[in-house]
């Protein structure tokens, strides 16, 4: 839901108001996604690190956290709005861009702990509810906003009005689950365990604002002060796209951690070392199809859903993709790591990489505009993640799929190689996207058959995928597993 209303969004956005007001438009919105994350405290990751402990334990001590954590980030919310408020007269900006900017702030502050908080107790379906409710009032408000010509102020308030509903929605289901839940009484624990999560907190805050220099679109920042806003327009255009492909296998990275976080309290070592193993196998299945798809089909993308005027944003969007796919793939690493409580081991690794991005986009951008923004990007990505994944396999001994993942690479690779020699002789550009929507995946599944990337541990996952499966679905489950040739005699 998060992608197909991402992407709507941003369709009808960049064709109502062309490059350089989009540009704009996405300006204001990074520097308001900017100031969330200052917000935050790191309070997010630490309601899914630690009610996903506490819920197997005392129930009650995960409700007195998350009543905690709600308050300090409306605390910290509420203040950085109040110095917004103040920055914006002083400089002259029009009050009501202020109070949405300042509202917005506020309840996007508070729902991250809510949604956060349902991820650690596991019932993503309370954030499935308010997800669906936001896309599809966000989209209403959207096409009456422009039809109306009401501006910048109107585009604030269809996000505003979205986030407040879903924030009504995951509450309202999160007190549901309190008053049913059995257990002890709300609280948020001694004076030892408060320090042990404000120490996870403080660390988090600190990578998060050290972060926000590479993941964050910290490149739109010195695109406005040495290009032009369009450039910025097809950066941020590129870049978000990137981010609502990567949503479905970000998704399911982000499922790990409360499921590790729970093992971790649990003391079951064990489970984190294979479920490492198993879940960067299963990145590199979603996404090596996925971006070799996104990058050769790029160009009729861009020119069917935005148009001629957005053209420069394949290349950025190209150099984006690989960035991306592989800070992906190397995501499981992350979430055993914050699992773990050795998020330190982030700290002096962001604060490097946040000054070579900053070196990066000094050099590139002032002469490449977009496409330096992206190499920046994308070298600075990969470079951090290399680091991460290194400690990860030295320091704490954890095996990595090396061999699954060159059978996989292997598998994607020789189907793209079949279809380039089926397509060479194809004039028609409608067939080639058939050929590579309909039949690369197709030869994806036969090569990972051919090269068999598979072990026990698949048999017995996709054995209870069949098992779960709604009956309409179980003879697809069935066919899909014997055509990948897991759990064959071969």
């Amino acid at each position: 839901m998060g992608t197909v209303g991402g992407i709507a969004v941003s369709v009808l956005l960049a064709h109502y108001l062309g490059p350089d007001p989009y540009g704009r438009y996405t300006y204001v919105m990074w520097l308001v996604g900017t100031m969330v994350l200052v917000a935050s405290l790191g309070l997010p990751n630490t309601a899914i690190r630690y009610i996903a402990e506490y819920q197997t334990s005392s129930i009650g001590r995960a409700r007195g956290l998350y009543v905690v954590l709600v308050k300090l980030a409306s605390a910290a919310a509420l203040v950085l709005a109040g110095s917004l408020i103040v920055w914006g007269v002083w400089q002259d900006i029009s009050p009501a861009l202020l109070g949405c900017a300042a509202c917005l702030l506020v309840v996007t502050a508070i729902g991250r702990i809510s949604i956060s908080t349902a991820a650690g107790l596991q019932q993503y379906e309370f954030s499935t509810r308010g997800q669906v409710a936001y896309v599809l009032l966000h989209l209403v408000l959207l096409v009456l906003v422009l039809a109306a010509d009401i501006g910048l102020v109107g585009l604030l308030l269809a996000i505003l009005a979205a986030e407040v509903l879903r924030l009504l929605l995951v509450t309202r289901s999160l007190a549901a689950y309190w008053r049913g839940a059995s257990g002890d009484l709300p609280s948020p624990g001694n004076r030892t365990e408060s320090r042990r999560i404000f120490r996870f907190s403080a660390s988090v805050y600190v990578l998060t604002v050290l972060d926000a220099v590479v993941w964050q679109k910290s490149e739109v920042f010195f695109l406005e002060r040495y290009s032009t806003f369009s450039e910025v327009a097809v950066y941020s255009l590129s870049y978000g796209v990137v981010y609502m492909l990567m949503q479905f296998p970000i998704s399911i990275a982000n499922v790990l951690l409360p499921i590790f976080s729970q093992a971790q309290g649990l003391d079951k070592g064990e489970v984190l070392t294979r479920g490492y193993y198993c879940s960067t196998k299963y990145m590199a299945l979603l996404i090596f199809p996925t971006c070799i798809l996104a990058i050769v089909l790029a160009p009729w993308f861009i020119d069917l859903l935005y148009g001629a005027d957005y053209a420069a944003s394949v290349p950025v969007l190209r150099i984006l993709l690989v960035g991306g796919a592989i800070s992906v793939l190397c995501r499981p690493g992350s979430t055993v790591l914050y699992s773990s409580e050795k998020q330190h081991v982030f700290l002096v690794t962001a604060a490097v990489m946040a000054g070579l991005n900053i070196l990066a986009d000094f050099v590139l951008i002032p002469r490449y505009g977009a496409i330096g923004a992206g190499c920046a990007n994308t070298m600075v990505q990969i470079s951090s993640v290399s680091v991460t994944t290194a400690f990860l396999l030295i320091r704490m001994k954890y095996d990595f799929p090396w061999l699954e993942l060159v059978k996989i690479a292997a598998s994607a690779a020789s189907a793209s190689a079949l279809i380039y020699i089926a397509a060479a002789n194809i004039v028609h550009s409608s067939l080639q996207i058939f050929l590579w929507i309909v039949i690369f995946p197709i030869l994806f599944g036969g090569g990972l058959r051919l090269f068999n990337p598979w072990d026990g541990q698949d048999e017995r996952i996709f054995s209870i995928i069949v098992e779960k499966c709604p009956v309409r679905l179980r003879e697809l489950a069935i066919g899909t597993k014997a055509y990948l040739g897991i759990g064959t005699s071969e």
